[in-house]
């Protein structure tokens, strides 16, 4: 409970510090993007100590049109790069045409966790459910994504992804590769792909 309250402390605490980078977002990619969020050393510091590594996330800065009004999640498992399903889901509502949203996913204990602040307070939502391979203790690596990304309403953006391998020495890329190349996932035992969707109605 107590580490629950000190990460939403943290998360208010670098939220606050938002906003003087957004019209060079503006500028630079277009109305309507998410953003790496560019914390401070201080801030890096403060969510190592706090957050467990398995529960890591990230922060990113948003712009949405005023149709925009929830953030629909999914987590989707592949085996081998095949065989997609849906896992996890949950959506988040909200008002605001822009603001920051924090991320974060552990496939260890199957929990997802999203944090959204705007001019009109905050919000947020953890899922979680059980693991199915409670003993697996394969290696694993998680990515998250580390480029600005265009929101057009509608359209599942690739925000984490979480690879499982059967050998310590497995070859790991930046995420926006297993997004140009797919096919790559088929090294790896099993894949969570999270992905957030921006939708102007309930979806």
């Amino acid at each position: 409970m107590k580490k629950s309250i000190l990460l939403s402390f943290i998360l208010l605490s670098i939220f606050a510090f938002w906003g003087c980078a957004n019209d060079q977002l503006r500028n630079e990619f277009g109305d309507y993007y998410i953003s790496p969020a560019q914390l401070t050393s201080n801030q890096e510091e403060l969510l190592d100590l706090t957050i467990d590594s398995n529960e890591k996330g990230m922060i990113y800065d948003y712009r949405v049109s005023e149709n925009i009004k929830s953030i629909l999640f999914e987590v989707t498992e592949y085996s081998y790069g095949d065989n997609p399903i849906v896992v996890s889901h949950g959506e988040l509502f909200f008002s605001e045409t822009e603001g920051q949203f924090y991320l974060s996913y552990d496939n260890t204990s199957e929990k997802l966790r999203l944090a959204l602040r705007s001019g009109s307070g905050t919000s947020r939502i953890t899922l979680e459910s059980d693991p199915k391979d409670k003993d697996n203790d394969n290696p694993r690596s998680q990515l998250y994504l580390s480029s600005n990304y265009k929101i057009i309403a509608g359209d599942k953006i690739p925000i984490s992804l979480v690879l499982e391998g059967n050998s310590e020495e497995m070859s790991i890329w930046n995420m926006e590769k297993y997004l140009e190349e797919p096919e790559l996932l088929k090294e790896y035992t099993k894949a969570h792909l999270v992905t957030i969707t921006f939708g102007e109605d309930e979806l």
